[in-house]
């Protein structure tokens, strides 16, 4: 136990690291760049929104590492927060490229140019006109996606069988990742692979539920750096490189 203790703080510290990291470049490139990207900007200042909620959970966890006898129900208030935001970038980002990928087909004005009509804006407005445009899709994901943290949260603490909570856990993600898909992801190559890294990284999550305290939570951290780590840093560099 002393062993998997250990080994359960490092990745705590891990992904704390990885966190700080990820927010510093993300904090740099949304104030050293300027352009017209500026839906990329927005969908950027969420997701370090999301390195908060998330950065502030391990800080918590770190400061009171040694006392803390059982962490993994408080994983879902942070989920509950973080996740709906992160769904929330993937489709607006996914829509983004299709769109993209529309104009480009259709030989008129690039995506880019329409983006001109939104220099005056700031970037919480465009992301609040964008949640507007997609509300009836984006709406029944969210539903779905705490359908499916309340089945872990009632599994991890005991109120049903955690099996049971996680199998029919499956059923929301598996409902709104089909949404997610067919409505955003299909339409391009790169849309479909970040679907599916998604997809597969989160599903890993339900395979953890099901682990012992130490390995549930280690396995938690690590998967915790890719899937809140990795599209930040790419949208910087996207963001970067426009």
């Amino acid at each position: 136990m002393e062993g998997l203790h250990s080994i359960l703080l490092k990745t705590v510290y891990l992904s704390l690291f990885v966190q700080i990291i990820t927010g510093i470049a993300d904090v740099y490139v949304l104030f050293a760049v300027t352009g017209e990207k500026l839906i990329l900007k927005a969908l950027l200042l969420l997701e370090l929104i999301v390195q908060v909620i998330e950065g502030s959970f391990y800080v918590w966890m770190v400061s009171l590492f040694s006392t803390i006898k059982d962490v993994t129900p408080k994983r879902y208030f942070d989920w509950a927060l973080s996740t709906p935001l992160m769904l929330f970038t993937l489709c607006i980002y996914l829509d983004y490229l299709k769109k993209e990928k529309e104009e480009n087909e259709r030989k008129k004005e690039k995506y880019e140019n329409n983006e001109k009509k939104e220099t005056n804006e700031n970037l919480i407005t465009i992301l609040f006109e964008k949640f507007n445009e997609h509300k009836t899709t984006l709406i029944p994901v969210f539903i779905l996606n705490w359908l499916m943290l309340l089945l872990g949260y009632l599994g991890e603490t005991g109120v049903i069988y955690n099996l049971f909570a996680v199998i029919l856990g499956f059923i929301p993600f598996i409902a709104y990742y089909a949404i997610i898909y067919f409505k955003f992801a299909r339409y391009t190559k790169i849309g479909q692979l970040l679907f599916w890294f998604f997809a597969i990284i989160w599903a890993f999550y339900g395979k953890a539920a099901l682990m012992s305290y130490y390995w549930k939570n280690i396995t938690y951290n690590i998967l915790d750096v890719f899937s809140k780590n990795f599209f930040g840093l790419y949208l910087a560099y996207l963001v970067w490189n426009k």
